[in-house]
């Protein structure tokens, strides 16, 4: 009895990492697209976007938060939040992140939330 929840407990263990909470979010509002971004545990770096087939060039990208565009790719400090705009590409309906940490792929929601999208309008 005590092996087989010994084997049960290391089992749930190893799955921790599948249950953490989701890094990002996409969506449309109003004639955009808004990528979400939530504290990753290292430094972010977004080296291209593709959105439903298409590459964007990262300076047309409208960044809020602590976003830079710097060496061709938009960096973005460890365990902050920020947000990319998309605007002209409300067909989409998946968007990739080509990262440093690898591939995020994403299907547009209906709808979402970004805090820090939130705050700054707020403050227009």
């Amino acid at each position: 009895m005590y092996d087989y929840l010994l084997y049960l407990f290391t089992h749930l263990i190893s799955l921790l990492p599948l249950a953490r909470e989701k890094s990002y979010e996409v969506f449309r509002e109003g004639g955009r697209i808004v990528i979400c971004i939530y504290g990753f545990s290292k430094d972010l770096e977004v080296e291209a976007v593709d959105i439903g087939g298409y590459y964007l060039a990262l300076d047309t990208v409208e960044r809020i938060g602590p976003v830079e565009l710097r060496e061709g790719k938009l960096r973005i400090p460890k365990k902050t939040q920020a947000a990319l705009l998309i605007k002209g590409a409300e067909w989409a309906d998946a968007v990739k992140l080509y990262t440093n940490q690898g591939i995020h792929t994403a299907k547009m929601q209906k709808q979402g939330r970004c805090p820090l999208l939130s705050e700054t309008e707020k403050n227009l």
